[in-house]
């Protein structure tokens, strides 16, 4: 039997990593093996830069030191979320399958 605490949802809030804090930030995520980041800003708003693209490559796997991130899927939903599938694999660690979910009307 679990106490309240195991079975409440657990979350990590953060901000979006910066380029020097990527390979960190997806670290954390392995340690921690949650299904999804919700994400609650847009990568660019009025012109300015809000928070840098760490999840995303135009090809292929994006590499952070000794981590890959490969982008499976996304899709729009008419309710302005952007829904991205994720796989992050480590070479001593087993891949972790997860979800960002990005709202646009933040």
């Amino acid at each position: 039997m679990q106490t309240p605490a195991e079975s409440a949802a657990q979350f990590i809030a953060t901000q979006g990593p910066l380029p020097h804090t990527y390979e960190d930030f997806w670290e954390m995520v392995l340690q921690y093996r949650y299904p999804a980041i919700v994400m609650l800003t847009r990568l660019v708003d009025d012109y300015r830069v809000k928070c840098d693209n760490y999840f995303e490559a135009e090809n292929g796997p994006r590499e952070f030191g000794d981590i890959f991130v490969v982008t499976k899927w996304m899709k729009t939903t008419e309710s302005s979320l952007v829904l991205r599938h994720l796989e992050v694999t480590r070479a001593e660690v087993n891949s972790l399958v997860l979800n960002i979910i990005c709202s646009m009307e933040w």
